[in-house]
């Protein structure tokens, strides 16, 4: 059977084939199929008579690649950059790369190193490293596709429900504030010491899903594998059948276990990162967040494993973690550059928080959250001011002066200029 794209897919391979003779990166939301958009390019190439090496992160997102491959008709394998690096002795016309935003990494440079004339075609959701690093020592072009609202709307991607410490519908319980303002191996030490919020935050996760998650079939990302056996634990001590997976389990078990979870034998599944890129999970209606990530891809990827579509289906998405506090809303609309944007900088998220979270509408705790946001990054906020201002942006101006009102401040008031713009335009000045 071979593929057959949408129209939208054929548009963002159309664009690679117009520029077919330089490196091109694909940006698609998880979930909106560049797995068969690789397939089919992969099988459009060879039939030209080029050779083309097709890359992936993962045994299982090779499997799955294989297998849409070999579906299209054709023989090619995909191949990990480590495993194979030292194996390929011709040189391939074109290198097909799956999760590219990890181009950067060494491992990947050193293939590129290996095979300079190769043209590179490199599909991602997320093109943003941690570090906020581009992508443009590896690609000539960016390629966009259609934003996660657009899918939404077009029954490609599930709508969903997003449930998080800094909504109004929020959880019970959220990370302790303690443990957020550290990262990394340091948060996960924290955590494994204080064993009365561990019995906290299991407890909740476990509450709120009856509560919230609606009894669907579950995907769980926990901060440790410790933290994962215990809430699988917990779910398993109170009726509900939840098993926990990791990198260790031998293949042939873990393939049995998404095998059963697909059919419903298992109800949540625990993991560290396991389920993050690249896997489909079209059976998962409902994702729990209890890990904190300062990485923009990884909350994404974890985020979009409950939204493949489904006729009538609405994902859940419990966020223990308050990841959309750092990241904003997961159908916001994201610049993407080759560049890369300093996003990791002394005051990290807070542009997109203070930003790109209003233009999208977040609901999240206004009178306590802004103030603090507001107050620490003030130059961000001042330079927004400035800037609705010099360009008559009456709409953005008014949005800014809605800030201040839910912080309750009052910093426009330093601008004359300003404050006469606004009270000439009817604006409703925020006196406390």
């Amino acid at each position: 059977m071979k593929i057959k794209l949408r129209a939208d897919q054929l548009m963002l391979v159309e664009s690679v084939l117009q520029n077919i003779k330089e490196d091109n990166l694909v940006v698609s939301p998880s979930g909106s199929g560049k797995s068969y958009m690789l397939a089919y390019l992969e099988k459009l190439l060879t039939e030209q008579g080029y050779l083309v090496y097709v890359y992936a992160p993962t045994i299982e997102v090779r499997e799955q690649l294989d297998k849409l491959m070999k579906a299209n008709g054709s023989n090619n394998k995909t191949k990990g950059v480590v495993e194979d690096f030292n194996n390929d002795n011709d040189a391939p016309d074109y290198l097909l790369i799956d999760e590219a935003h990890h181009s950067e990494a060494d491992t990947y440079q050193l293939l590129f190193e290996k095979y300079p004339k190769a043209i590179k075609i490199g599909f991602s959701a997320t093109p943003e490293r941690l570090d906020g690093k581009g992508l443009d020592n590896s690609y000539q072009n960016i390629i966009i596709g259609k934003s996660v609202r657009e899918l939404i709307d077009n029954h490609i991607l599930s709508d969903y429900k997003y449930y998080a410490p800094s909504t109004s519908d929020s959880l019970h319980y959220s990370i302790s504030p303690k443990y957020l303002e550290v990262g990394g191996e340091a948060f996960f030490k924290a955590v494994r010491k204080d064993s009365s919020y561990q019995k906290k935050i299991y407890a909740d996760v476990l509450k709120t899903w009856i509560e919230k998650g609606e009894n669907k079939q579950t995907i769980l990302f926990a901060p440790s594998i410790a933290m994962s056996k215990t809430f699988a634990k917990e779910f398993n001590q109170n009726g509900i059948k939840a098993v926990h997976i990791d990198g260790a389990m031998r293949k042939a078990d873990r393939k049995e276990t998404l095998e059963a979870f697909r059919r419903g034998e298992i109800k949540i599944i625990c993991n560290v990162d396991l389920i993050s890129e690249g896997f489909d999970m079209s059976d998962a209606n409902c994702v729990i967040l209890t890990r904190p990530t300062e990485s923009l891809a990884m909350f994404m990827q974890q985020a979009f494993r409950a939204m493949r579509y489904r006729e009538g289906k609405t994902a859940i998405i419990l966020d223990h973690a308050n990841n959309i506090a750092l990241h904003g809303e997961i159908d916001q609309i994201f610049d993407w550059s080759l560049e890369g944007r300093n996003t990791r900088g002394d005051n990290a998220g807070y542009e997109r928080t203070v930003w790109e979270r209003f233009n999208s509408n977040a609901v999240f705790d206004k009178s306590v959250e802004l103030k603090e946001v507001i107050k620490d990054y003030n130059g961000f906020y001042d330079e927004k001011i400035e800037e609705a201002m010099r360009l008559g942006n009456i709409d953005g101006l008014k949005m800014l002066l809605e800030i201040e009102k839910q912080a309750r401040i009052k910093s426009v008031g330093k601008y004359s200029w300003a404050y006469s713009f606004a009270l000439q335009n009817g604006f409703d000045i925020p006196t406390k």
